[in-house]
């Protein structure tokens, strides 16, 4: 019991650490690898959030899940589209991904999403909000996964206990791509 406190006491000291340092400008050219991975633990951190609220075990993070993650978010940064399905053979659903990269996973789920960061967006009551720091970033994607119930099932999916979560960023449009694979046995 005492290393669960320890753990979780450590993780909320991490997790405040990582907010606190989320106000900061969003994405700059240098140390995108950095900057990238802090918002992906903010995503990981609400997802796991999300099915706490279940009473879910959070998630495992699994590299190979990430690795699939990667190869999609970059894959609909370069097509510009958002979709769950590729033109490639090899690669056109998420359980082809996941093979590729050599997961032995069984059960395998996704969400994906984008959102914009550093210009106005206006959310479905017409309200005009920025996404300007990575906490922002974070809700508006987890916020828009809660509200599907195809990528909300993904997220609280008791059979599910490993992710991989990535994320593409597009400097022209200030688009930011998210996929989050899900994976069980």
């Amino acid at each position: 019991m005492r290393f669960t406190y320890n753990y979780f006491l450590f993780l909320g000291v991490f997790i405040v650490s990582l907010a606190s340092n989320a106000q900061d400008k969003l994405f700059t050219n240098q140390n995108l690898s950095k900057q990238l991975e802090t918002l992906e633990i903010l995503i990981h951190h609400k997802i796991d959030s999300l099915r706490a609220k279940k009473k879910l075990e959070s998630l495992e993070n699994d590299v190979y899940l990430k690795k699939a993650a990667q190869l999609h978010a970059d894959w609909m940064n370069e097509k510009e589209k958002l979709t769950h399905f590729q033109n490639k053979s090899k690669t056109k659903t998420p359980q082809d991904r996941v093979e590729m990269v050599g997961g032995k996973i069984s059960a395998i789920g996704e969400n994906v999403a984008y959102t914009l960061f550093n210009t106005e967006i206006r959310d479905k009551k017409g309200k005009l909000f920025i996404n300007s720091t990575y906490q922002q970033v974070a809700n508006d994607l987890v916020q828009m996964w809660r509200n599907s119930k195809g990528h909300y099932k993904n997220i609280i999916t008791k059979d599910f206990s490993k992710t991989g979560i990535a994320l593409s960023v597009d400097f022209e449009t200030n688009k930011i791509y998210a996929t989050q694979v899900f994976g069980g046995q």
